[in-house]
């Protein structure tokens, strides 16, 4: 994301702070009810990698999701789910390396983005349009106030802010989790 994209983002924010409010908080995706969540009405879920799903720069899930991981795919299906990291899939991985890696470990779609987020938010909306009949209504789960509630958001879906967990990854520093 260009210093200019930066710069709008974090105005509107100071404008308008409530961008930067989560709708839930868990510390864990293994806390999340994925049917009821469906239920409720959300057809897609939209991730955010490091520190929700992996320890930071890596392509493999963290052991003490694997159960969550696979209750969100069964409930959802692989094709309703999409990964968006600023680092695979992005600017960062022009060859697409971090992401083929990512997608392959984890079995389902890294989104190709130019603009980081929370600038992609149209793009994944266009995504989503793209594989759906109706407009998507997306569950946004990330670990970051000014790229993932904001992209939340600014796109109008819903979110999740994790919050405090280690993921069990001995060694990983604590960090928040939000979307």
């Amino acid at each position: 994301m260009s210093n200019f994209h930066r710069s709008v983002f974090a105005l509107r924010a100071l404008l308008r702070p409530r961008l930067l409010v989560p709708g839930i908080k868990v510390d864990t995706i293994a806390r999340l009810d994925f049917p009821a969540l469906k239920r409720a009405g959300y057809t897609g879920v939209v991730f955010d990698r490091d520190n929700c799903l992996t320890i930071p720069h890596c392509d493999t899930l963290v052991p003490e999701l694997t159960d969550a991981w696979t209750r969100c795919k069964s409930t959802f299906g692989k094709d309703n789910m999409l990964i968006v990291s600023n680092s695979a899939g992005s600017s960062d991985d022009p060859l697409g390396i971090q992401a083929e890696s990512l997608a392959y470990n984890l079995q389902v779609p890294v989104f190709r983005h130019k603009y980081k987020k929370p600038a992609c938010g149209e793009e994944i909306i266009r995504y989503f349009r793209h594989k759906q009949l109706q407009a998507p209504r997306l569950l946004i789960i990330g670990d970051r106030l000014l790229t993932d509630v904001l992209l939340r958001n600014l796109v109008g879906q819903g979110r999740v802010h994790m919050v405090d967990k280690k993921m069990g990854v001995e060694g990983h520093k604590e960090k928040t989790y939000s979307a």
